[in-house]
């Protein structure tokens, strides 16, 4: 039979048999153990009280508490994970309101006391209009300019996602401010070109 409506999926991903697997867990409050296999270094086994799974960018990501590390929150790619098993350990709840916690960042990464930053960008007039109707971040603030540019105003704390949703615009954005956000996307745009070279 002919589809008549498509959605973004990765049916190869390997980590997706595991989303039912830590559902159970996180709503049934078990501590799992598992293997972690990083992309660099070694296989490592970790012990995790398990809160929240997040869908971004066709991955999946669990959030919980890294008992080796002793670290409340903790995120694990579930294609880094290995063979998950239940373990006896007593669960240690938490009370983090998960939608909450992503409000000001984009994707994933939270960094360790990152501080929110007031960032604005310049949109080239041919993506101005894709840029207002699929806004970069909940906090968007956008002024139309004469010459059919946009100025977008977001309000988070940057990480790797914000850096490569903004780099992904390619030549139809610019950062303008802050200085210390628009130096580190250039120094990564000037490592980039010597690629090219």
């Amino acid at each position: 039979a002919p589809k008549f409506i498509g959605y973004e999926t990765n049916l190869d991903y390997s980590g997706k048999h595991l989303v039912p697997v830590l559902f159970n867990a996180i709503t049934n409050n078990r501590v799992v153990a598992f293997k972690y296999s990083p992309f660099t270094g070694e296989e490592y086994s970790v012990t995790c009280h398990p809160y929240y799974l997040k869908q971004f960018n066709n991955r999946w990501f669990l959030f919980g508490r890294n008992e080796e590390l002793d670290k409340d929150i903790w995120n694990f790619p579930l294609d880094r994970i290995v063979s998950v098993v239940e373990s006896n350990l007593k669960y240690n709840y938490n009370d983090i309101d998960w939608e909450e916690y992503f409000d000001d960042i984009i994707g994933v990464t939270k960094v360790r006391d990152g501080e929110l930053v007031d960032i604005e960008l310049l949109f080239s007039k041919e993506r101005a209009g894709y840029v207002k109707t699929k806004p970069l971040h909940l906090t968007q603030r956008d002024t139309e300019n004469d010459d059919g540019t946009l100025n977008v105003r977001i309000q988070v704390i940057a990480n790797r996602e914000l850096e490569s949703l903004i780099l992904s615009f390619g030549k139809n954005v610019k950062v303008i401010r802050p200085e210390s956000f628009r130096e580190s996307l250039k120094n990564h745009i000037t490592e980039m070109v010597t690629h090219y070279k």
